[in-house]
């Protein structure tokens, strides 16, 4: 998660159409890796699966030009309010399908293009940098391609697969 922080935070940068050059940059990626391991390490203490940060929030940023705290404060506080009062997530609930669909794919598309303008100004002469991009794209466009290449790592306890989980774990850990 640490590899994604630190590629959110920048493209939130982007988005917001700050300097990330500067000081403030730096500080924002310090404090951005350290709530993500903070929020790790609390999963882990309550046995839960870990967090990590979301590229839509680039997606919306980029859409609404509004960067500000005050507003991700205010969405942090209604989703404490959903979470807490089941009607209100209801109301969430109760969007068709298509629309949260067509607003996904919207989002996601825009992060796509967030990382075609960052893969722009890399130095595509660069050995390493081609390697990258290519294992980046090989391992996105393989799974989409050949959906049940990972498949048998998510092993059941009678098989000898590659990850084997044990007989008394969760079900969320067996897949």
């Amino acid at each position: 998660t640490t590899v994604e922080t630190v590629g959110d935070i920048s493209a939130t940068y982007e988005a917001s159409e700050l300097d990330v050059d500067s000081e403030d940059y730096e500080q924002s990626i310090q404090g951005g890796l350290m709530a993500d391991a903070l929020s790790s390490l609390l999963a882990g203490l309550f046995t839960t699966m870990p967090n990590t940060t979301f590229s839509q929030n680039n997606g919306v940023i980029s859409l609404t030009k509004c960067a500000s705290k005050r507003a991700g404060y205010a969405c942090g506080f209604w989703l404490i309010l959903m979470g807490v009062f089941g009607k209100i997530a209801g109301i969430i609930t109760s969007i068709p399908d298509c629309v949260i669909g067509g607003m996904t794919i919207f989002l996601f598309c825009n992060v796509l293009v967030s990382g075609i303008h960052i893969a722009s100004l890399l130095d595509l002469n660069s050995r390493r940098v081609k390697f990258i991009m290519a294992l980046s794209l090989s391992i996105g466009v393989g799974v989409t391609v050949w959906p049940f290449a990972f498949a048998d790592m998510r092993a059941s306890s009678n098989t000898a697969n590659f990850w084997r989980v044990a007989d008394d774990a969760s079900d969320a850990l067996k897949g």
